[in-house]
This record gives structure tokens, sequence and C-alpha cells, in this order.
């Protein structure tokens, strides 16, 4: 039986370079669009990475409000913190860490229903799933 690996909001595939190669598959989801590039570049030559541009939602195939944030205390280096379909409360905005996220622009992004995606592709298990998905986690698993 094959191994698959489930990664849900990868960011740029820090964790993901760790243990990809521990698995025959490795299904990535990433909504933002400048981090899928870098992901598609980064595992070009990993035959076993598919990386899929869109939201896990409770919803498939509609398109959404993605939230782009960044982390202010980065400097000059894009960090994308946080990023996510729900967005940042004013009251994690006056209350949060010292480092605070602000919203940078909001896009318009296609979800995935992850229980439709994994009946579209005959996939009965998943042997790990990684999610960071800010806060929208048990929206995804209903």
């Amino acid at each position: 039986m094959s191994k698959i690996l489930v990664y849900a909001g990868a960011n740029y595939g820090h964790s993901l370079m760790k243990i990809y190669k521990n698995f025959d598959f490795c299904y990535v989801f990433e909504a933002n669009p400048e981090i899928v590039r870098h992901l598609r570049n980064k595992f070009k030559n990993a035959s076993n990475v598919e990386i899929i541009e869109a939201a896990l939602s409770d919803e498939h195939n509609k398109k959404v409000n993605f939230y782009i944030s960044h982390n202010a205390l980065q400097g000059n280096r894009q960090n994308f913190a946080s990023s996510s379909l729900g967005e940042i409360s004013d009251y994690y905005r006056n209350t949060g860490p010292k480092n605070p996220i602000t919203t940078l622009k909001t896009i318009t992004v296609n979800t995935i229903n992850l229980r439709s995606f994994l009946q579209e592709r005959n996939i009965n298990n998943i042997d790990t799933y990684v999610s960071d998905l800010e806060g929208m986690d048990y929206t995804v698993l209903q």
C-alpha cells in the first residue's frame, strides 16, 4: 500500500522538505499563488509531490477571499505569516504578539473540499496529515 501525505498550508515548504521522501505520494495544498510558484520550483524534481494551488475548505470548487498577511517584523523579507481564508480579527491585531500581523491584500482563490478530493482520487487512507491552516482546520475536517 502506498504511503500518502496530505500537507495543508505548506507555506514555503521548509517542513515539507524534511519529510516528503518518506512518502509515495504527497498532496500539497497552498492557496497563495506566489508561494505556489516557489513550491513548484523547489519540488520540480520530486515526482512524488503534487502542488495544488487551492485553499482547503468545507466547500468544493468555490471562489472565496483569501487574506494574504505580512509579519511586520520580518524586515525586507516577504513573510506571509497567517495568510488564511479567515480575516485577522481586531482582537488579535490589538492584543496579539509583539510582531504585528497585517493583511497585505485580499485575493480570490479556488477551494477544494478534502473529502471530495480524496474521493475523486480513490484515496481511502492518509498516512500523515499536516496542517497549518491558521485556525481553519476544523472547517476543513468537517
